[in-house]
């Protein structure tokens, strides 16, 4: 840590800060979770399938997971990691970004997996965080454990059925945030597992997995105050954007998404896009943008990368694009 290049300013601190909160689980060894990979699944296992795109009705209600409470529990979060966090102000010339790709899934549809944007990523050498459901993970367990054990990948929480967080209080609101911290936790028990079968030393296998979920972000992007408190109590950074692909619109346009990504990307942005099935035009978006973003400098990161590269940019509430806008019911 004293070799960080900054001096004592509070700018400084805070990336201090940050550091120490997310760096343990960053320790990762890169060659270690590519053999993990590529030794728990073949090529044929990772690629895509365009039907795995198509979500369907739930039949029945949506279970709680096997365990319901997380084995391991963050401590509250400090200052410098409260609000809804937009960007990080960088000071970086390798001009770190955030590409990030909901999974949603709610209580009563099984949403899909959009394989070619993650084939996409891989092809590209480019990091990414998902935020998937906790439901999601439960019904996609073979895609949520590649996503994992991929070192290109982080995986974040995004509430167990994407409830909207400002309708929750209690138990309820606890239980979205922590199902799906449990769900996230059987998974890495079963890599592990299947780590040992094929005869790796689970611990040096293992080690570059997050045992936890580190990040939240919230269903829709809305959030109250309450919502907001109660993830930082639970150790959870809460993550917003600061540029939107619109994705999830039915018409949108590829090639108009690009161009509003390419102009206003910059160093320390959060990007959201989705890969859950119900989004429109993501992949062919990403042909144009992962190229002409690396052809300028920009380098992809994850967003627990990205908080210890520079001070987070928070707001005190959730909005869209324009603070505010979630105030008068848009999405």
């Amino acid at each position: 840590m004293r070799d960080l290049p900054c001096r004592i300013t509070l700018p400084c601190l805070i990336v201090l800060t940050v550091a120490a909160w997310l760096l343990c689980p960053l320790q990762a060894a890169p060659l270690q979770a590519q053999s993990l990979l590529h030794r728990l699944f073949t090529p044929e296992q990772l690629a895509f399938s365009p039907a795995e795109r198509q979500g369907r009705p739930r039949p029945v209600r949506m279970p709680p997971p096997e365990r319901t409470v997380p084995l391991r529990l963050h401590p509250p979060l400090p200052s410098a990691l409260r609000g809804s966090i937009r960007r990080v102000r960088v000071d970086d010339d390798s001009k770190p970004i955030a590409l990030t790709f909901d999974l949603c899934q709610t209580a009563g549809r099984v949403t899909g997996y959009d394989g070619e944007v993650v084939d996409l990523l891989r092809q590209h050498n480019a990091s990414a965080t998902f935020f998937a459901s906790g439901a999601w993970l439960a019904d996609h367990p073979e895609r949520a454990l590649q996503l994992m054990a991929d070192p290109l990948f982080e995986v974040g929480n995004h509430g167990w059925t994407h409830r909207d967080p400002r309708t929750l209080a209690g138990e309820a609101a606890v239980d979205e945030l922590l199902y799906t911290q449990a769900q996230y936790e059987l998974l890495v028990e079963e890599l592990a597992r299947r780590a040992e079968a094929a005869g790796m030393t689970t611990q040096d296998a293992m080690a570059p997995v997050a045992p936890s979920i580190r990040l939240v972000r919230f269903p829709f992007g809305y959030c109250n105050a309450a919502a907001l408190a109660l993830a930082a109590d639970l150790g959870l950074p809460a993550i917003q954007w600061d540029l939107v692909t619109g994705d999830p619109d039915p018409h949108a346009n590829p090639g108009r998404m690009a161009a509003e990504v390419l102009r206003r990307a910059r160093p320390g942005s959060i990007i959201i896009a989705h890969a859950n099935g119900n989004n429109h035009g993501t992949a062919a978006m990403l042909r144009r943008v992962l190229p002409e973003l690396a052809r300028q400098g920009f380098r992809f990161v994850t967003v627990s990368e990205l908080l210890i590269l520079g001070t987070p940019e928070a707001a005190k509430g959730c909005y869209g694009e324009i603070p505010g806008d979630y105030d008068k019911g848009g999405r």
